[in-house]
């Protein structure tokens, strides 16, 4: 949530064109696929196994995600965003030409990304980790509470102490949670372990008809 939205800024900086922005994020997420894995963080990293032949990159995958958290401004799809690049860069442009502030002609060049994202670490792509500093986890907390204040992600952000469960019906949050919660938890574990259910006979019955 927070390494798309660098390199997508780094590459803004840069003011890549449309016309190239699809091969160079492409390299920077896979560059950065490798920089993970060499720095530890193995199972987490999207694209551990397949490197720089991954088809979908995080950036698919997270991209709606980071919109729903606020992070992402731009209110396209990323193939919308990479080819409105050029008109972005050019009403840059014209408002700096003209000496203006951010307004020109009585329109104001939108941000495609928050402001207050926190800044990258310097040399992204030799340091970049899926660990989080103080200030990102601050960052993050703050977006969710922002968000969803009364969902359960919340809920678990404001207790004081970590607890690790392998499904959320299991934290120890869910005696203390609203009601309302409470019965959407109780409906998730049911229709979970119902899938699973299936999932185990689907596979039964293929091993039995080989």
């Amino acid at each position: 949530m927070l390494l798309i939205p660098w390199m997508y800024l780094e590459l803004e900086r840069k003011k890549v064109p449309s016309s190239k922005i699809d091969s160079q994020a492409r390299k920077f997420e896979t560059d950065l696929i490798l920089t993970l894995l060499e720095n530890g963080d193995g199972e987490g990293v999207i694209g551990r196994e397949a490197k720089k032949h991954l088809i979908r990159l995080p950036s698919n995958i997270y991209w709606s995600g980071l919109g729903v958290w606020g992070i992402r401004l731009f209110p396209g799809h990323r193939e919308q965003y990479h080819r409105s690049l050029d008109t972005y860069y050019s009403q840059g442009r014209s408002i700096a030409d003209d000496e203006a502030d951010e307004e020109f002609c009585g329109l104001r060049r939108k941000p495609n990304w928050h402001s207050a994202i926190p800044d990258p670490p310097k040399d992204l792509l030799e340091s970049a980790s899926l660990d989080l500093t103080q200030k990102e986890a601050a960052y993050l907390k703050e977006r969710i509470l922002m968000r969803f204040p009364d969902s359960l992600f919340s809920q678990m952000l404001c207790e004081s102490h970590a607890y690790k469960a392998d499904f959320p019906w299991q934290h120890s949050i869910k005696e203390s949670i609203p009601a309302g919660l409470s019965e959407t938890l109780s409906h998730a574990q049911n229709f979970s372990e119902i899938i699973h259910g299936a999932a185990l006979v689907y596979n039964l019955m293929l091993s039995q008809t080989a």
